[in-house]
């Protein structure tokens, strides 16, 4: 068994877990001095349950994205720590690490490797994990691509050939082609059409079910959370000020900047809003 499957078997620890992470760039010129440089991230302890779908509010500068690299172990914290099923993430290898969790990122387009086909880049990450067995990815790869309802004759074009709903679905294949159990999704419908928007939430959703996915969705966009959020994390100024299930929070709000951004969206209606291409 490796490293990685010993860990997803772990029952009673939540998915990822964060505790008193904080994130501190150094300011200009200020890397070898005593100064305090820019708090972008500050003591965020943040719980995301296996099998569920917590998503993290806020205005742009808010430190969500930050906040992800860090839980996808691409910047390590300042201070605190992260853990992914118990594991301390410190502990474990970028290999591991990578099997366990996976990132969607808002701009497909630009997530894409432009010179390389649909097939050479879903075939990387198995690469990268010395899956040398031709067979064995064409299999993966084509098991993602009936998963994700991506046509089999589009494996030898390249990205700038497909639309932007199409380029999100081979990103999320991507993301999913080493069988992790947790994906962070960071914007991940906000530069597609509405009617596209609707199709993936959809798409994300039959995911989660029927691979017993975990999720962080990083959103501003409150009536996205309110499709497919089962709790919500509302970040201000690089801190946690509200978390709690998602009608409790949507429809009463306890802080005011949750107020606040519950009054710039647009109205959401009471109950879970069923998610339906336009």
């Amino acid at each position: 068994m490796t490293e990685s499957s010993r860990i997803k078997d772990s029952q009673d620890e939540p998915a990822l877990q964060c505790e008193s992470v904080t994130k501190i760039y150094p300011a200009p010129g200020t890397m070898f001095s005593n100064r305090e440089g820019l708090i972008v991230v500050q003591d965020v302890s943040l719980e995301v349950p296996k099998k569920r779908c917590v998503a993290l509010v806020g205005e742009s500068g808010s430190g969500k994205s930050t906040l992800a690299r860090m839980l996808l172990g691409l910047e390590q914290p300042t201070q605190g720590s992260i853990s992914l099923f118990g594991q301390a993430m410190h502990t474990l290898s970028p290999r591991s690490v990578a099997k366990l969790v996976q990132p969607v990122f808002q701009d497909p387009a630009g997530s894409l490797n432009p010179k390389h086909t649909i097939r050479r880049i879903l075939e990387g990450p198995l690469l990268s994990q010395a899956v040398r067995d031709r067979t064995k990815r064409q299999l993966r790869i084509e098991k993602l691509m009936e998963l994700t309802q991506i046509p089999r004759k589009i494996l030898d074009r390249k990205p700038h050939f497909l639309s932007g709903g199409q380029q999100q679905r081979i990103v999320i294949a991507r993301a999913l082609i080493l069988d992790p159990q947790i994906v962070i999704l960071d914007e991940p419908t906000s530069s597609l059409d509405v009617s596209i928007q609707a199709q993936i939430l959809r798409l994300l959703k039959a995911l989660q079910e029927s691979l017993n996915l975990t999720y962080l969705f990083i959103t501003h966009d409150l009536a996205v959370v309110n499709a497919i959020a089962d709790e919500v994390a509302v970040m201000y100024k690089g801190q946690i000020v509200e978390h709690g299930p998602c009608e409790q929070v949507l429809h009463a709000p306890l802080h005011p900047y949750t107020r606040e951004l519950k009054g710039a969206s647009l109205s959401i209606a009471p109950g879970r809003r069923p998610v339906e291409a336009t």
